[in-house]
């Protein structure tokens, strides 16, 4: 019984108010003062404000949304061996775009860190005269986009160009 004695003094209504008026009395102080910090903001006003204190930049502007190319090799291309191919990746990989050349240049930087941009040397034909990459296989097209694609970090591309290796060959 004296164990139950020395736990509290106080009584019930003696008990501190938290802001929020949900906690327990049974919290302590540590997790009120990290609610109140979490959630002292009444505004999404408030965050932007805080953001842009702790050095954030906030775009007022609408960011482009990537439009998707549908690529259409030349006969230059296919005298060259290769085309470029242009893509916008999300970070979590629920999009990944192909773009064309022109809508990475206009609008390629102004894209929120959000999205990754890649630009690949994707082989059209199995006659090229560019140099063969130390550890390719073979020089044909097929070989050489299989290599690329290999060094390829973002896994949400990678798995959507090893589908079709030869996607727009002409042999």
């Amino acid at each position: 019984m004296a164990k139950n004695e020395n736990i509290s003094s106080k009584n019930l209504h003696d008990a501190p108010k938290y802001k929020t008026g949900t906690q327990s009395p049974s919290n302590s102080k540590g997790a009120a003062a990290r609610d109140e910090k979490n959630f002292g903001y009444q505004n999404d006003f408030d965050i932007m404000a805080e953001y842009e204190k702790s050095g954030g930049i906030i775009h007022d502007e609408p960011t482009p949304t990537p439009k998707h190319a549908f690529i259409q090799p030349k006969e230059r291309d296919y005298n060259r061996g290769y085309i470029k191919r242009y893509f916008i990746v999300k970070y979590d990989g629920t999009s990944t775009t192909e773009v064309s050349k022109k809508w990475m240049a206009d609008n390629g930087k102004k894209l929120p860190k959000i999205y990754d941009r890649f630009t690949i040397q994707w082989f059209i034909t199995n006659y090229s005269n560019e140099p063969i990459e130390l550890g390719m296989m073979s020089p044909t097209a097929n070989d050489r986009n299989k290599f690329t694609v290999g060094r390829i970090k973002n896994e949400f591309l990678k798995q959507l160009l090893m589908r079709n290796y030869l996607q727009y060959f002409m042999g």
